[in-house]
């Protein structure tokens, strides 16, 4: 899982490596890598038989508990939040989303086809990604601003239920549910039942000071800290070492030092894809929550 482009100087990877791959191989070899990119700051997290875990780090004064902006890794959270959410409330994941949400700042032009909480998940709720305007947009919008002043880009434009379209638009409707469904914020939501649980004492939504910062390409030009405009797709900060929790509990399938952090049935959604033509169609493999 990586959030490192040409324009940020972060990179954070999650790897499951094969035997015969020494670590000093790939140390070197994403050194390279880095060096050629202009990436200042980097962690790896290497899961080895077991589920022993060893880092490498690079960069001046990374460790592995020094904070990443971990960008679309964020939906995942989400996707665990909101399925919690709806289990605890006894909420099918069937259900229509306007049964859900009192303000309904989305439109949706096919009145027999209702975007349900399932389609937030996979994406396929017929919707486009946000504007350019929306992911433009740096300032610290509370959630109920955010979805009324950018409601352009919350329009389904095919119907829900269908296709799979890659949008961040869906995260944002999923933080609306989540709010809603649990009363609470949605960083209070995430951080009680998904946070917590893995043990991610240090990751939260919110601007981090101990973020190593980003640049540009020239890995000169710095890049301000950037408020998303739907937190739930993309502003998760979190260490290397908090990280891995997540990746420990996934290959345990929801375990967490011999509890569970989700139950059997989230499991499977996190897995296997349930709505889309693909999936009525008997395919397994695909966007699942």
């Amino acid at each position: 899982m990586s959030v490192s482009t040409k324009n940020t100087c972060l990179l954070c990877v999650l790897l499951l490596v094969a035997q015969g791959l020494r670590a000093e191989d790939l140390h070197d070899a994403l050194a390279r890598v880095l060096k050629k990119e202009n990436v200042p700051a980097a962690a790896v997290v290497i899961v080895e038989p077991e589920l022993k875990t060893r880092f490498l780090l690079f960069g001046e004064g990374v460790t592995s508990a020094t904070s990443f902006r971990w960008g679309s890794v964020t939906k995942t959270f989400t996707a665990l939040t909101l399925m919690k959410a709806a289990e605890a409330s006894g909420v099918s994941l069937d259900s229509r989303l306007s049964d859900i949400v009192n303000e309904k700042p989305w439109h949706n032009p096919f009145p027999d086809a209702p975007i349900r909480l399932l389609h937030l998940l996979e994406m396929t709720a017929g919707m486009p990604d946000l504007s350019r305007r929306a992911f433009g947009d740096n300032r610290d919008l509370s959630l109920p601003v955010a979805v009324t002043e950018h409601a352009d880009s919350l329009r389904v434009e095919w119907q829900p239920g269908r296709f799979h379209s890659y949008t961040n638009a869906s995260a944002g409707l999923s933080q609306l549910a989540i709010e809603a469904l649990t009363g609470q914020t949605y960083a209070r939501a995430l951080r009680e039942s998904v946070l917590n649980p893995l043990g991610m004492a240090s990751a939260s939504v919110r601007p981090d000071a101990n973020l190593p910062g980003g640049f540009r390409a020239d890995g000169v030009t710095s890049i301000p800290y950037w408020n998303m405009t739907f937190a739930a797709f993309g502003a998760l900060n979190a260490s290397s070492e908090d990280l891995s929790q997540l990746l420990l509990a996934l290959l345990a399938h929801g375990e967490v030092s011999g509890r569970r952090a989700w139950s059997r049935k989230i499991d499977d959604h996190l897995w296997r894809p349930h709505t889309g033509l693909a999936a009525e169609a008997g395919l397994e493999v695909g966007y699942a929550a």
